[in-house]
């Protein structure tokens, strides 16, 4: 019923049946690298790594969102978490090499697993929490006696560095995703079963074109899926070893509903168009020569904007689903646009500090928005259209008059980058998101937001 996701220093949790946001976790500053749910769903794990590459694991109450305990004491960073089958014991695989297990009631350090030599990079406890597997950039898998912490036995032969290891439900088989580089240099990116009785070698599951970073088993043990660098997940026979399926996914940087709600667009290496209602992929929009990093539809949902890490803008006919124009300018790549009200204008934001202001019908730049120190990652109008607000890595927000460009006023509090900026419907409340985990919302009144008297002045918040 609920989904944890790790962003910057957050674990956020959600509502799977709404979609609505439940509850912030916030931790540590840094990134985290890993979550987990007890098989209860009463706690979650998650691993934070601060800039200095210093690691901990946290333990959350997932109903109060209280934070329960800190987990410290690494050498490296840690990589995977998973949980016993009854919820009591947390296993950790580290980058200094080796396998932890701690008590999840008391937070106690019960014993380090030794003898990888290399990053540990995947976990998991067998049905019945009596053995754990590690898999690790040493190319091998081990199992181990989770109350003894015996090494019983290891599983090689020419695995390549394991990114994951699986049980399956009945525990008698474990699934390794890998990546291996051959003789010649070439890749062997394959899953590969295990008999975890004898430690026999079973089946190669060969397809993937990059690491296989994670594997899991249906609940009826039938089908296997595995998820790769390669922007894919397949799905498998378990018993077969039969490839079933591919789900192209590829990494999305940014999504957007047109206004009659029927489509969506997502940006990744390409735009791509979807029908909501069916699933069905509608258009790829190709063209670009980077990455898509965002994409907005006109009001009228007629024309989709995309920017692109190639540094243009293109603008779109969603109904012909054809190429209309390419607005070029920036000097470096362009991380958010936005439409106005009336959809004559498009906003874009850049890598080159800066926003570009365009006549959507003739494809005419009309001004440059000069003063940002650092990347301008969002850009939103007002809903008059007068104003344009744009927030930037330099940790503030931006005032524009949106017709004559000149600055109204620099929105200052955030102690880190600002990453999102938007208008309330009415107009009079500005918020903005930051990396340093906060949201400040902004008291926002056209009339008073004449020019400052200093280009130093800020405003509260």
């Amino acid at each position: 019923s609920t989904i944890a996701s790790g962003s910057g220093g957050e674990v956020h949790l959600w509502d799977v049946n709404t979609g609505d946001p439940l509850r912030t976790l916030p931790a540590d500053s840094g990134s985290v690298d890993s979550i987990s749910f007890s098989p209860d769903g009463s706690t979650l794990a998650s691993v934070h790594v601060s800039g200095s590459l210093e690691c901990t694991v946290h333990l959350w109450d997932v109903n109060t969102g209280e934070h329960r305990r800190t987990l410290s004491g690494y050498m490296g960073s840690v990589y995977s978490v998973s949980f016993s089958p009854d919820g009591s014991t947390l296993a950790s695989g580290s980058g200094d090499g080796t396998v932890r297990l701690w008590d999840v009631n008391t937070g106690e350090h019960l014993q380090t697993l030794t003898g990888h030599t290399n990053w540990v990079l995947g976990v998991s406890f067998s049905p019945d929490g009596s053995t754990l597997a590690s898999g690790s950039l040493d190319y091998t898998v081990r199992l181990w006696d989770v109350n003894t912490g015996e090494h019983r036995r290891t599983f090689t032969g020419d695995t390549g560095s394991v990114y994951s290891v699986s049980f399956s439900p009945d525990g008698s088989t474990l699934a390794s995703g890998s990546l291996h580089y051959t003789d010649d240099r070439g890749t062997d990116t394959t899953v590969r079963l295990w008999d975890v009785n004898t430690g026999e070698h079973r089946r190669t599951l060969i397809g993937h074109t990059s690491e296989v970073s994670s594997v899991a088993f249906s609940p009826d043990g039938s089908t296997l899926a595995s998820g790769s660098g390669d922007g894919t997940v397949r799905l498998w026979g378990a018993n077969t070893g039969e490839h079933r399926r591919t789900l192209h996914t590829g990494s999305v940087y940014s999504v957007s509903f047109s206004p009659d709600g029927s489509t969506l667009a997502g940006g990744s290496r390409e735009g791509r168009l979807w029908d909501v209602n069916t699933g069905e992929h509608l258009q790829t929009l190709a063209g670009h020569t980077g990455s898509v990093y965002s994409v907005s539809f006109s009001p009228d949902g007629s024309t989709l904007a995309s920017g692109s890490w190639d540094g243009t803008v293109r603008l779109w006919d969603v109904n012909m689903r054809e190429h209309r124009r390419t607005l070029t300018g920036h000097t470096g790549e362009v991380t958010s646009v936005a439409f106005g009200p009336d959809g004559s204008t498009l906003a874009s934001g850049s890598g080159n500090n800066t926003v570009h202001l365009w006549d959507v019908n003739t494809g005419e730049h009309r001004r440059t928005l000069t003063g940002h120190t650092s990347w301008v990652t969002s850009v939103a109008f007002g809903p008059d259209g007068s104003t344009l607000a744009s927030g930037s890595w330099d940790g503030t927000v931006r005032l524009w008059d949106a017709n004559t460009g000149a600055h109204l006023r620099t929105l200052t509090g955030h102690t880190g980058d600002v990453r999102s900026v938007s208008f309330s419907p009415d107009g009079s409340t500005i918020a903005s998101g930051s990396q340093d985990g906060t949201v400040l919302l902004w008291e926002y009144n056209s009339s008073a937001f004449s020019p400052p008297r200093s280009s130093g002045d800020a405003d509260s918040h």
